[in-house]
């Protein structure tokens, strides 16, 4: 189900949308996709099992239509919602311009987030598998308790894992900014790092090893037991392995 309250206001040079999405989600089914062209993300959880979106979109003000008809509804500025049996996903196409997404939902709901132009996401106390990228922006995950794969093209990823177990491997990549990974409760895992142009610095109290395959020369620890795999790869900056932010 869907349920939008939105206004349209028309200013010199852009076009502001405003509205709010609700979208009935099954925490223990669906998985929720959203796509933005250029954009700024908050996730935090929900109280109940809907999705809640509030955005607003800035788009430039489209030319005059046919023999000078002004343009009252801009072709392509709402964002695509599709629903199937286990995926809601909503796609903000680049004519809706520059978006501000504060988002609510249940935090058991896998989630994958994608900013595919510019923009940073910012997450906090999720439980579920998460997935962040951006191609220009920073990503900011604090409290995570489930897998998660983040990625900041050009931007800085950072992440504070707090879950006692992690069920599947998990990874963290940047290009052109530094990678932050703290693990607060020292879960039983296996890190494995690689920093091309850059440092891997620590202060946890473990010893790493080099290892060389085919992919490179990486920095390779173990927590308690060890366990699943955490990647971290960085092309130019730094990797820190934190005990806390």
């Amino acid at each position: 189900m869907r349920a939008l309250a939105g206004v349209y206001l028309l200013f010199a040079a852009s076009t502001v949308l405003a509205e709010d999405l609700d979208v009935r989600a099954n925490p223990e089914r669906d998985q929720l996709r959203i796509t933005v062209s250029t954009a700024t993300i908050e996730l935090e959880p929900g109280d109940d099992n809907f999705v809640r979106i509030n955005y607003d979109c800035v788009a430039p003000e489209p030319e005059p239509g046919p023999d000078g008809l002004r343009v009252v509804k801009r072709a392509g500025i709402d964002p695509n919602l599709s629903r199937s049996s286990d995926k809601i996903e909503i796609r903000f196409r680049e004519e809706g311009g520059d978006c501000r997404l504060r988002i609510k939902a249940p935090p058991t709901l896998a989630t994958r987030l994608r900013i595919d132009q510019a923009g940073w996401i910012r997450i906090r106390d999720w439980r579920a598998p998460l997935s962040a990228w951006s191609a220009a922006g920073d990503v900011e995950v604090v409290n995570q308790q489930g897998p998660f794969s983040i990625t900041a093209m050009s931007g800085d990823a950072s992440i504070e894992y707090t879950g006692k177990v992690l069920e599947t491997d998990s990874a963290i990549t940047a290009a052109s900014g530094t990678i932050a990974l703290a693990l607060p409760k020292q879960p039983s895992v296996s890190i494995r790092a690689r920093a091309k142009w850059g440092d891997v610095m620590t202060d946890l109290d473990v010893v790493f090893a080099d290892q060389v395959n085919a992919t490179g020369a990486w920095s390779v620890t173990e927590l308690g037991d060890g366990g699943p795999m955490i990647t971290l790869r960085n092309l130019n900056e730094d990797i820190r392995i934190l005990s806390s932010f």
